[in-house]
């Protein structure tokens, strides 16, 4: 609102000035130089606030900064990547926990630990992940090994069955 008062209050006293001025040879000099002032109100809210980060993004030879715009997309990337782990993990132990469910009923998804790799999002290695299943049933181990490797389909070195401690009470 406050620039359409601006722009409405140049263009007023800008045509009171061009009322009282007598016309004459400087006429055609005064309107262009005018309507230049009052193209300027008028776009003044683009040079404003947020977009000066545009404008000063641009150097004085016209191009980007290579150097911050790599900053941003590889900070970007690290950020993204660690968002698809994430994800990625718990998919992965709520499919661990459904899988042994049935089987298993004393694990829950809270004895189940889900470790990705960054480096096995970006390239196939040989254990792109480990899940950790912690259970007292350790003498059923082989049993929960053959469950998961089969049901998510994941190498036998990425799963390792751990004896689950008792918490002191």
């Amino acid at each position: 609102m406050e620039w359409l008062r601006n722009v409405v209050l140049f263009t007023a006293a800008i045509g009171f000035a061009q009322w009282i001025t007598p016309g004459g040879t400087y006429e055609k000099y005064i309107k262009f130089i005018v309507s230049l002032l009052t193209l300027a109100v008028i776009l003044s809210p683009l040079m404003k606030g947020e977009d000066m980060a545009v404008i000063s993004a641009v150097s004085t030879e016209g191009f980007f900064r290579e150097e911050s715009w790599q900053q941003e997309t590889d900070q970007i990337e690290g950020i993204q990547q660690l968002q698809i782990r994430e994800i990625l993990a718990e998919r992965i132990s709520q499919e661990a926990e459904i899988l042994l469910q049935n089987d298993f009923p004393g694990i829950t998804g809270r004895d189940i630990e889900v470790y990705i790799q960054q480096e096995s999002l970006k390239a196939e290695t040989s254990v792109p992940c480990l899940i950790t299943v912690r259970t007292e049933e350790t003498q059923r181990k082989e049993e929960i090994q053959q469950l998961l490797q089969s049901g998510l389909r994941l190498p036998r070195s990425c799963i390792r069955v751990e004896k689950k401690e008792v918490a002191d009470e």
